[in-house]
């Protein structure tokens, strides 16, 4: 919040905007993260109306769907507040790996999205006997990593235009290898062993790439024409 707080006169947000524009978005993401939290549960519960209800109310969060949830109250903000959902995307971006190394840090510290069995590492409470990898660090790390080459690209090229994409298809790769190391069922896993995280992904990388590709060599050879 204090990073994007101060990067909003460089997109000429007001601070009541910036305000709107962050309450919005803690709503949706908190929804999206319950709702994919939900269908992460769906391989391991029995599929009733009791279950959904359940876990509904007292289920968990899933920060994939918190992301998600929040990019897709964006453009419902920027109708609110009257300003480019690109631009404010765009300028959120970086503050999506900053705020996501903490709360893994947090993770570690619950106890929750552990690793696998491994030689050396950390122990959680609830399997004190076991050492576990400390995926939870090490995705910390990662996002860490992310946050500041997010950065350097905006400054290298002067241009928010790109921050979104490059977080996504980078901390894409970095969780789709993580989940490997991952070693809490509660996430969800489907066919050929692939986590709910892991399936996400794949559909964020391949709309990405698709996305560009489709901007590349066809709309813009289309709108150049249309213009001569």
């Amino acid at each position: 919040m204090v990073f994007m707080y101060f990067r909003i006169d460089r997109v000429n947000l007001s601070f009541r905007q910036f305000v709107i524009a962050l309450g919005i978005s803690t709503i949706t993401a908190l929804l999206g993260a319950r709702l994919v939290f939900i269908i992460a549960m769906l391989p391991q519960m029995e599929l009733s109306i009791n279950n959904i209800i359940h876990y509904t109310l007292n289920g968990g969060i899933v920060f994939y769907g918190g992301m998600l949830g929040a990019l897709a109250g964006i453009p419902i903000t920027s109708r609110i507040i009257g300003c480019s959902s690109k631009m404010v995307t765009n300028m959120a971006a970086p503050a999506i790996p900053l705020f996501h190394f903490w709360a893994r840090i947090g993770c570690l510290f619950a106890g929750c999205c552990y690793g696998i069995p491994w030689p050396w590492g950390v122990v959680m409470q609830d399997s004190a006997e076991i050492i576990r990898f400390p995926v939870q660090f090490v995705e910390s790390i990662c996002n860490l990593v992310i946050f500041v080459i997010v950065i350097f690209v905006e400054k290298k090229s002067k241009s928010y235009d790109h921050n979104i994409s490059i977080y996504l298809i980078l901390y894409s790769v970095c969780r789709f290898i993580l989940e490997f190391f991952r070693g809490d069922e509660v996430r969800g896993i489907w066919m050929f062993g692939l986590s709910t995280a892991q399936i996400i992904s794949v559909l964020i990388v391949g709309f990405i790439v698709t996305n560009k590709f489709l901007v590349k060599y066809m709309r813009e050879p289309i709108l150049r024409a249309r213009q001569s």
